[in-house]
């Protein structure tokens, strides 16, 4: 039920039966009301014939002349019946054979309808009514058959609510195809949110029905207040590094002094803390390019990002003639913002050539989400260090450069995007490998 299309065709659907159901009601009452009223009409006129038939024969007797009623009422079980009461005296129709009518006692001028049930199992409709004629009262029943005009209206009234029950459909079916047209504008919104959630766009597309184009404005203002918000805070960190780089610039060659080279106590501990200066401010500036699950923020192409890096890794360790292999699915979808891949495959990368003898080896996939391994044949590391090295700072070789912050960096970004990384040896190539799992739902919010 939290579908507006639900909503709107289950509404239809309820105010359309009670529609339907209350007609069908008011036709069925009305056939039945019109075809009594008919039929009492013409059975008051059979009435009227047949008082008017009745003849004093003597100062007690009376007669029923019957030559001006219709010959129906003499053919048994026609369907067409009477009964009169003159005082002690009874006349029926021959139609009713052996049967007989109930007798209905009702004063001159007033009459009295029922509906019972007949000889051979017909239904009547009955009227009693009561005459004043040469001073005596006259009680008269006059009966019909409605047996087939009932089964006429029945089956009336199964077409009529066949018809009523195509017509629901086909109303119905109208309406699901006139809602989803109307709200195809509001799939249009979810599907740019969609590729809003992925990089492929930067904002909603404005050109909406009326009734929500405040709502995308302030959807889009939102946007992109958080996207300049990121770009402030990158701008601030990247200036707030290059702002200290030159006080470092001035340790470093304080350091080199002729009066703290001959303290060598004073010059380790300066060094120290002019790296650790050093090391958190590479590590701050890489932390400000970490946009995480961004909305609006650029989505990276796998294949063609994995390419500019080998490319440049393979220029930066030339020496070491890395032969770098990789196979990547080109359909996979994207989750990650550009600047985040880029930098967590940079670093995962870096490390592989670091420690990697001629090989290296990267699969990416997206089963169910992002898959990435990476494999070298260097010397890999125990299984106890696995955890140590995504520590910042922490280096297994202090004479390899760096500082050590590579690793941990990438655990960021992979704790951005809810993903996991685990270490283990590789069985392809022998040294270690890295494998990074991104789920699918990192691109959404």
């Amino acid at each position: 039920m939290r579908s507006i299309q639900t909503r709107l065709a289950l509404g239809l659907l309820l105010s359309l039966t009670v529609l339907l159901f209350v007609q069908w009601v008011v036709i069925a009452s009305s056939i039945r009301e019109l075809s009594e009223q008919y039929i009492v009409a013409r059975m008051t006129h059979a009435a009227d014939l047949l008082v008017a038939g009745v003849n004093k024969q003597n100062e007690t007797d009376f007669v029923l002349n019957t030559s001006s009623i219709d010959p129906i009422y003499s053919q048994p079980f026609s369907g067409y019946y009477y009964a009169l009461r003159v005082g002690d005296q009874f006349f029926r129709s021959r139609s009713l054979w052996d049967e007989s009518l109930p007798a209905i006692v009702t004063e001159p001028g007033g009459t009295e309808i029922l509906r019972i049930p007949g000889p051979q199992h017909q239904l009547l409709l009955v009227l009693g009514t009561a005459y004043q004629k040469q001073q005596q009262l006259i009680h008269v029943v006059v009966a019909e058959d409605i047996s087939a005009i009932e089964k006429d209206i029945e089956q009336l009234l199964i077409k009529h609510a066949a018809l009523s029950l195509v017509v629901l459909v086909i109303l119905i079916s109208l309406q699901v195809f006139l809602v989803r047209k109307n709200l195809l504008p509001l799939e249009k919104i979810r599907h740019d949110l969609d590729r809003l959630e992925t990089g492929q766009i930067d904002a909603l597309d404005e050109n909406v029905p009326e009734e929500i184009v405040a709502l995308v404005k302030e959807l889009n203002m939102r946007i992109k207040a958080v996207q300049q918000r990121l770009q402030r805070s990158r701008r601030a960190t990247g200036n707030l590094a290059h702002a200290l780089k030159t006080p470092l610039t001035l340790l470093v060659q304080l350091s080199n002094d002729d009066y703290v080279q001959n303290n060598p106590e004073l010059q380790q501990s300066l060094r120290k803390h002019i790296a650790t200066i050093q090391g958190t401010i590479e590590r701050e500036l890489k932390r400000a390019r970490v946009a995480g699950t961004s909305v609006g923020a650029k989505q990276a192409k796998l294949k063609p990002e994995l390419q500019a890096l080998v490319k440049s890794l393979e220029a930066m360790y030339r020496q070491k003639a890395i032969e770098i292999r990789y196979d990547v699915d080109e359909n996979c979808p994207t989750i990650m913002e550009r600047e985040d891949l880029h930098e967590m495959l940079g670093n995962i990368l870096d490390n592989a050539c670091k420690w990697a003898r001629k090989k290296i080896h990267i699969s990416i996939g997206c089963d169910e989400g992002l898959h990435i391994c990476v494999e070298d044949d260097g010397r890999g590391i125990p299984e106890e260090q696995t955890d140590a090295i995504l520590t910042r700072g922490h280096r297994l070789d202090e004479q390899t450069e760096g500082h050590g912050l590579g690793l941990s960096i990438v655990k960021d970004i992979i704790d951005q995007y809810q993903g996991t990384i685990g270490m283990s040896q590789s069985e392809l190539l022998g040294g270690l490998m890295t494998v990074i799992y991104i789920p699918p739902s990192a691109g959404k919010l």
